[in-house]
C-alpha cells in the first residue's frame, strides 16, 4: 500500500483509534481487578510499557503483553505509584478542608505542589520502561527530570489539559480512546526527552542538565 495514499492515512488513522480503544480498555480492566487503588499503579505502568513498544514498533500482541507486564509490575508500580498517589490526594483532602482558612500563597503553593507530584507520576511510569532505577530512585529522578526538563514538562501539562477537558466536553471519549491517546503521545514525549539525555550523557560534563549523571540505560532501552 502507498504510504503517500489516501487509503493508508484513512488505515492509519483508524489503526492508532484502535490502539487507543484497546489502551482504554485494558487499564480500566487492570484497574478494576486490582480493586481499584491498587490496580491503578501497575495498570499505568503496563500502558506506558505498551506504548514504549507502540513507539518502536514492537507491539504485535497487545493484550498478552499487557497481561504479562501487569503481572510482573504488580508489585513495583504500587511503590511507585501509591506514595504519589496518596500525597495527592492528602493535600487534595487539606484544601478541601481549610480551603476557607487559606492563604492565596499557601493556595498556590499547594496547588504548585500537586502538579509536581502529577509530573513525578507520569515521569515515573515513563521512567521505569527505559532505566535500571529501584523504585526510591525512580521517584527521585522522576522529580529532576520534572525540573529540569521545563519545556518537556510544560508539553506534559498541556497535553494532559487537553485530553482532560476534551474528556469533560466529550465525556464518551475517555471510555474509549482519550487515555490510550493520552499515553501514546505523553510517552512519545518522554522518548524525546530521554534520547536527550542518552545524547548529554555521551558526550559528558553536560548531563546535569537533564538531571540523570547517576541513571544507567537499560538494556532494553538501548535495544
Amino acid at each position: 500500500m502507498n504510504e503517500g495514499s489516501f487509503i493508508y492515512k484513512i488505515y492509519t488513522g483508524l489503526n492508532v483509534l484502535y490502539t487507543c480503544a484497546i489502551f482504554n480498555f485494558l487499564f480500566l480492566l487492570g484497574t478494576i481487578l486490582g480493586f481499584g487503588i491498587f490496580g491503578f499503579g501497575p495498570s499505568l505502568l503496563t500502558i506506558f510499557h505498551l506504548s514504549k513498544k507502540y513507539h518502536k514498533k514492537e507491539l504485535n500482541h497487545p493484550f498478552s503483553e499487557y497481561w504479562k507486564n501487569y503481572k510482573k509490575t504488580f508489585i513495583r508500580g504500587n511503590q511507585i505509584v501509591l506514595p504519589i498517589f496518596i500525597s495527592f490526594f492528602f493535600i487534595l483532602w487539606n484544601i478541601s478542608l481549610f480551603l476557607d482558612e487559606m492563604t492565596t500563597v499557601s493556595l498556590v503553593f499547594l496547588s504548585i505542589i500537586q502538579i509536581l507530584l502529577m509530573l513525578m507520576l507520569f515521569f515515573a511510569c515513563s521512567l521505569d520502561q527505559f532505566y535500571e532505577l529501584n523504585p526510591i530512585e525512580c521517584l527521585l529522578k522522576s522529580l529532576q527530570f520534572s525540573i529540569y526538563n521545563i519545556i518537556g514538562s510544560l508539553l506534559t501539562i498541556l497535553w494532559t489539559a487537553m485530553c482532560f477537558y476534551g474528556s469533560l466536553f466529550l465525556p464518551g471519549l475517555f471510555l474509549f480512546f482519550t487515555f490510550g491517546l493520552w499515553s501514546i503521545v505523553t510517552m512519545g514525549i518522554h522518548l524525546r526527552l530521554f534520547e536527550l539525555n542518552e545524547v548529554k550523557l555521551i558526550q559528558g560534563g553536560e548531563e546535569k542538565e537533564y538531571g540523570c549523571e547517576v541513571v544507567k540505560a537499560s538494556p532494553d532501552y538501548q535495544n
